[in-house]
């Protein structure tokens, strides 16, 4: 049954599909990776390299076979569908360039992506033709996976914490626990199934080694799907398995009326057992831990909950409701629509750049027609199964493991569309989904469609004359021409990413070199405004130690000043390549700020840059407060005020606003009110700076015995507390006791042996 040959040159596609689909799960490139976990550019650009050849090269046989290059397979036009609304909303975004290539910090689904995954599925969808073909790549999906378990099993057990490169290289692979339990729950799944199929006689053959070893994979599985407790990974494995153990019972009910007497509880032992774990848990956690799917839910790994995730899908619909904002610019949406309410969790100062739930970022990044698309798949795909069981009379009569393979793929599907509602999809999830797609349709074709109906689509590539020869040939050369230009600009920007990931790491040991190398990652790829940030803050960075690191007489004035000029162009730059990036904004204002002294418009250029960051996170008390602060330091202290309390209405527990707004009040002699706001922070804020302040308030209050009490706390605490210091023999001062004011005015001369303005205060004690 399983003895169909393989050519020599069907076997080198084979090898090669068979590597991609093992490889992809542990694909990593520390070096140059941006992100933990199974959605960082690498693997998107392993994807880019093979699958194209992989297409390429069985288009070419089947052509010389003169057979039909292409067939379209079940759904072709949803997906077709699906890309045209991905495209249009690629096209409409608010960062072009991440919505093609893909996110610096995340990659979910860009379009050049999508466009290499659909091509992979009509790769699958023509190659995987034989019963043995998938049961070859099957089989080194498996394999792949256990390498993962394993990997986990030695991370966890602490058998390899002394190897720091196999540690950081795993989690770059496989990411968070939570991605990790998902995958795991659709591999349990697969590997489940597979035995039961083995044990109800489907044709599945297992060695006795092999089936040994899955059992026990799947068990270390169980445990590391505990650890993790991810309501998701459940959902997933009881769907999977419970539809797939009724379907084969139903199927072998109808061939073996006799089946139910034969130790049937042995056969279903495994799949049964996991069916009852993953139950129990799913009650366990919705009714005792209150975690129903898709209520709200503090992220582990520091991803978003879906009540806000909700939120925002919500205010980006309203405003863009037809194509979105863009592939991957969760991250502008999230800035632009968290609610205020979100201030209160306790993640609050964190951009997230990912969705928890792929339906909710499809709604936000593509809108209406991307959410469509998807549906439009998804419902596809449940009416052929729908179809599967109302013909099951005609399915039941195909061959035994044809009905495996329907059955397994079906369940598997299901349980990777769980994971795209109630969870953030990555690359290789993406990719098992389309694999899995295209190998469902291949045998529901092969089942329930034995002759599928020739079109122009199908026959358009079959070598038959001189015309059509030059068609193909002319496609050929178009498409080899465009993947090598498609391939080269996805190098170059892999390079850039290594010189920036080079740099990063050199910064510390040599920082021109670290320069040279961010500089060279700009130049391959100046559309990542990352880049220019980083360069901007080491330029601002290398101006300040110059200015520390020499004495006053001595300063080249004029480096300085080079340094600050190179900072505030790259700073700049940022904001061209990122115009709808907060961090941006946020990162020019800063420099700004820093060198306001320096240069006469620079603090009004800061609040100018500081009120675009804010109109772009709205809801973000930092950027309202750090305003606040540059008011304040130029004696706007009405202006200041008012940014402080507007920060404090968005966020009443603020603790650098409040601290802040007491400081203002107090200079515009305010007292009181600046006294109730340092209480409220007493025990909750760095205690130093509140003493300090509240001694400054009693010493202008001239309630000097509780102003000297204040700067002795803060002495107590901080010794070399310069200004305290100063402040306490000023107030000793002011009640007459000289002798401890110039044993304190001493004590800050020590600290300051060049201040003039002390000298003349001890010399006026002494007299």
């Amino acid at each position: 049954m399983l003895k169909e040959k393989i050519n020599w040159s069907e076997k080198i596609i084979l090898y090669a599909c068979q590597g991609l689909v093992a490889l992809l799960p542990l694909f990593f490139l520390p070096w140059t990776s941006s992100r933990l976990g199974m959605d960082n550019f690498n693997k998107q650009l392993l994807l880019w390299l093979v699958v194209p050849i992989l297409f390429f090269w069985q288009s070419w046989q089947k052509y010389h076979k003169k057979q039909p290059v292409l067939k379209r397979g079940l759904f072709f036009w949803p997906i077709f569908f699906w890309g045209t609304a991905l495209f249009l909303s690629a096209v409409a975004s608010v960062d072009k360039f991440s919505s093609f290539w893909g996110g610096y910090t995340t990659t979910v689904l860009p379009l050049f992506t999508f466009f290499v995954l659909v091509l992979f599925y009509l790769f699958s969808i023509n190659f995987f033709d034989s019963q043995k073909k998938i049961i070859i790549v099957v089989k080194s999906l498996i394999v792949s996976y256990w390498i993962v378990v394993l990997g986990a099993v030695f991370i966890f057990s602490g058998a390899l914490s002394s190897s720091v490169f196999f540690t950081d290289s795993f989690k770059l692979a496989v990411g968070s626990l939570e991605e990790l339990s998902v995958y795991i729950a659709i591999m349990c799944s697969l590997q489940l199934i597979i035995i039961l199929g083995f044990n109800l006689q489907f044709g599945f053959i297992l060695e006795k080694w092999q089936k040994i070893v899955i059992k026990v994979i799947v068990a270390v599985s169980l445990m590391i799907l505990l650890v993790a407790n991810f309501i998701t990974a459940w959902l997933i494995l009881f769907f999977s398995l419970t539809i797939s153990l009724v379907w084969l019972l139903f199927f072998k009910n109808k061939s073996d009326s006799n089946f139910f007497d034969q130790g049937l509880l042995k056969k279903i032992f495994w799949p049964l057992l996991f069916i009852v774990i993953s139950f129990v848990f799913l009650i366990f956690n919705i009714f005792y831990f209150d975690q129903a799917p898709l209520e709200r839910r503090f992220a582990q790994n520091l991803r978003l909950d879906y009540g806000s995730a909700r939120q925002v899908a919500l205010e980006a619909f309203k405003h863009k409701p037809i194509v979105g904002s863009g592939l991957e610019t969760f991250g502008y949406n999230y800035s632009l629509w968290h609610g205020q309410d979100f201030n209160y969790s306790d993640f609050w100062d964190i951009r997230f750049d990912k969705s928890p739930s792929y339906v909710l970022e499809i709604i936000i990044v593509s809108g209406l027609f991307g959410l469509f698309g998807w549906v439009f798949l998804v419902s596809y795909f449940f009416y052929f199964l729908c179809k599967n069981i109302s013909d099951y009379k005609k399915t039941a009569e195909a061959d035994n493991i044809d009905l495996f393979f329907l059955v397994l793929f079906s369940a598997v599907l299901l349980g990777i569309i769980i994971g795209q509602i109630f969870f953030a999809v990555n690359i290789v999830l993406l990719f098992l989904f389309f694999l899995f797609l295209s190998l469902y349709a291949t045998t529901f074709t092969k089942i329930l469609v034995p002759e599928e109906k020739s079109s122009f689509f199908t026959q358009l590539f079959v070598k038959k004359d001189r015309f059509k020869n030059n068609i193909f040939t002319t496609a050929i050369v178009v498409f080899i021409f465009s993947w090598l230009i498609f391939i080269g600009f996805g190098l170059k920007y892999w390079a850039a990413n290594f010189y920036y990931q080079k740099g990063v790491k050199t910064a510390a040991i040599n920082s021109n070199k670290a320069v040279e190398r961010i500089k060279k990652a700009f130049v391959l790829n100046p559309q990542r405004h990352e880049y220019s940030i980083a360069l901007s803050k080491f330029y601002l960075n290398k101006g300040r130690e110059i200015l520390n690191s020499q004495n006053n007489g001595s300063i080249n004035l004029n480096e300085v000043q080079l340094s600050f000029e190179q900072s505030i162009d790259w700073g700049q730059e940022a904001i061209i390549r990122g115009r709808k990036s907060v961090v941006a904004y946020e990162n020019l204002s800063k420099i700004y700020r820093d060198v306001g002294i320096y240069l006469a418009a620079a603090n009004n250029l800061a609040i100018e840059t500081l009120e675009i960051a804010a109109s772009l996170e709205p809801s973000n008390p930092v950027l309202i407060t750090e305003i606040g602060k540059i008011y304040f330091s130029t004696g706007q202290l009405d202006k200041a005020v008012e940014a402080y309390n507007e920060a404090l209405a968005l966020k009443d527990d603020y603790i650098d606003a409040k601290f802040n707004l007491a400081k203002a009040e107090c200079e515009r002699g305010k007292y009181n009110e600046a006294l109730a706001l340092l209480e409220d922070l007493e025990g909750i804020y760095d205690p130093i700076s509140i003493f300090y302040e509240e001694g400054r308030i009693f010493f202008n209050q001239k309630r000097y015995d509780a102003a000297i009490a204040k700067f002795k706390q803060v002495i107590s605490l901080s010794p070399n507390h310069s200004n305290a210091l100063y402040s306490l023999a000023s107030a000793f001062q002011a009640v007459g006791e000289k002798q401890q004011a110039l044993h304190y005015f001493k004590k800050v001369e020590l600290l300051n042996p060049d201040n003039q303005e002390i000298r003349n205060k001890i010399n006026e004690l002494e007299k």
